[in-house]
């Protein structure tokens, strides 16, 4: 049976949408798409946000540094969704279905599907990306969007391949590398996106990403990286250093439901070169947070640098990012990338 609106056969609504594989909680009332939660009684649905947060100004610690160790947390409440104040998938625990796009599926009274919703491409992925009114004005954007980025297969957790590489590999419908900003607290922000043919491809793509981090979690890897590429050290200082690098990851899965699906995880690398006869070390934590939107995943990261030693010791921008940093930073973008999703296609 092709995608599409179908009378519910469940009776508790007008109309539910199949995807093609299963029957979704996305149902349809005299025209009014909303998500039918789990375990509610009949008629009872929870509506999708649509609606933008206000945005206050906040100081998120974390710095411009190399990305390396995952450790995943589970949320104390709810998994890696945590629906408390200081998580930023609180207000995500629905997939988001869009009430006011014409290019999504459209209910009728038919019995009959119409033509599925239009699947997110990269385009629409980074149409649906924070726009400069979305983020507190301190927030410092250097880094823009960009569409169908390479795939790297031995740049990602424990030398695999990289979250790109992962998306091409489970037939990605879309990716794309989201903006990235300064924090005023010394750290970067950044979001990146992936669309997938359903719903549980989606989820199977995050399932395969903390697979792929706990592989070194007890055995971390080493490798070197040229200055060039660190960029630790002053630009007067040449790019002639080589840095010893240790590397271990871990995953823990958050919540998972019905085109639900996330997961927590931190990065932590520590460097290590000799310049001038003085043992100099750097150490870089990345924490990630992946949220899954129906097809979409959202890929949420904040990284630091900090415990510098050697050549004067700490810099001013050193930060150890933190959870709440990266639950701060997430909770401010979050709503505006769904609705953007919504109002760019539909899930």
């Amino acid at each position: 049976m092709p995608a599409g609106w179908y009378s519910d056969p469940m009776r508790r609504h007008e109309l539910r949408w199949w995807d093609g594989q299963q029957w979704t909680t996305t149902v349809s009332d005299h025209g009014v798409i909303a998500v039918d939660a789990p375990g509610s009684p009949a008629g009872a649905v929870q509506q999708a946000p649509a609606a933008p947060r206000s945005k206050t100004p906040m100081l998120v610690g974390a710095i411009v540094g190399v990305a390396a160790l995952v450790v995943v947390a589970v949320l104390a409440t709810s998994g890696d969704d945590d629906t408390s104040s200081t998580n930023g998938a609180s207000s995500t625990t629905t997939p988001i279905v869009a009430t006011t796009t014409t290019d999504g599926p459209s209910p009728t009274t038919s019995t009959t599907a119409p033509t599925a919703p239009t699947a997110f491409d990269s385009a629409a992925l980074v149409a649906a990306m924070p726009t400069a009114t979305d983020v507190p004005t301190p927030w410092e954007r250097y880094d823009e969007p960009a569409a169908d980025p390479e795939p790297e297969y031995n740049d990602g957790y424990c030398d695999g391949p990289d979250a790109v590489a992962r998306a091409v590999e489970f037939a990605a419908t879309g990716r794309a590398w989201g903006p990235a900003w300064q924090l005023p607290g010394g750290g970067t922000f950044g979001v990146d996106a992936y669309a997938f043919p359903t719903a549980a491809i989606a989820r199977q793509y995050i399932e395969a990403t903390g697979l792929q981090a706990r592989g070194c979690a007890d055995a971390p890897i080493a490798f070197t990286v040229g200055e060039a590429d660190a960029d630790f050290l002053a630009d007067d200082m040449g790019d002639a250093f080589v840095w010893d690098a240790i590397e271990a990851s871990d995953a823990t899965a958050g919540q998972f439901g019905d085109g639900i699906a996330t997961m927590r995880a931190t990065i932590e690398t520590r460097y290590s070169t000799m310049v001038s006869d003085q043992a100099c070390t750097v150490n870089v934590t990345t924490l990630v947070f992946y949220e899954q939107h129906g097809t979409v995943v959202l890929e949420y990261w904040i990284e630091g640098e900090w415990g510098h030693t050697g050549l004067g010791g700490e810099p001013d921008y050193a930060h150890h990012p933190t959870q709440a940093d990266l639950d701060a930073a997430v909770t401010e973008i979050s709503p505006d990338v769904q609705r953007h999703l919504g109002e760019v296609v539909g899930v």
